[in-house]
Parts: C-alpha cells; sequence; structure tokens
C-alpha cells in the first residue's frame, strides 16, 4: 500500500493509490503545520493566540493550492505528459487544491494509477 511513494511513474492499483493519497495529505499536513509554526513562533500571524488561529487558516489556504500543484506537476512530469498537458494538470491539481488539499492531492492520486506511455506497462 506504501510502497514506491516516490517513483511517480509507477502505475499503481487502487490500493496503492490510496496509500499514496494518504501519505501525501499527511506531507502536506506536515509542511502546513511547519510554516504555520515559523510563522507563529515569528510573530507574523498576531499578537495574541485568537489572531494567530484566525490567521492560520490562511496559511493552510495558501499552501494547499501550491503542494497541490507542485505535486500535480512532478507526476505529470515523471508520467511523460508531453507539451501543455503537463502544466494544465498542474493547473487543475492547483485549481482543486484551492477547495483543500485533500481534493488536490486525489487528483494526483488518480492520475498515479494511469499509464501514459509503454514503458510504463507491466
Amino acid at each position: 500500500m506504501f510502497n514506491n511513494l516516490r517513483d511517480f511513474k509507477y502505475v499503481r492499483n487502487k490500493k496503492e493509490a490510496f496509500g499514496f493519497y494518504l501519505a501525501y495529505v499527511a506531507l502536506g499536513f506536515v509542511i502546513v503545520v511547519i510554516i504555520g509554526g515559523v510563522m507563529g513562533g515569528a510573530g507574523l500571524l498576531g499578537d495574541t493566540v485568537e489572531e494567530a488561529q484566525e490567521k492560520g487558516k490562511y496559511v493552510g489556504w495558501t499552501v494547499a493550492p501550491i503542494y497541490s500543484m507542485a505535486l500535480a506537476y512532478m507526476v505529470g512530469h515523471a508520467k511523460n505528459l508531453k507539451g501543455a498537458k503537463k502544466y494544465i494538470f498542474a493547473i487543475v491539481g492547483g485549481a482543486f487544491g484551492m477547495f483543500s488539499a485533500f481534493v488536490g492531492v486525489a487528483v494526483a492520486a488518480y492520475v498515479t494509477t494511469q499509464a501514459f506511455y509503454k514503458k510504463d506497462y507491466p
């Protein structure tokens, strides 16, 4: 289930794609927590706890589309998408990431189940 997580051109079955999804959602969560913690510790999110909590959600809303777009681009590049397809896929991943990182990562996880050129077939 959690095999070959860093091999983006690997063709996954549904169970492996779900493991890919869980792992990269967890990684995105860790990234948001680290960025929010650093910004909060530096006092960039406000002086009080309430201000920091209110402004902290914007960190997630900012990081989620960027993270989803970067992940979608890496998967598209590894899957050897040609020309504009790779960039369109990255933009779609980022657009879905605007709703939530959960949705944006699901797009990339689905594409890992597809084979785009003959070298991917077993």
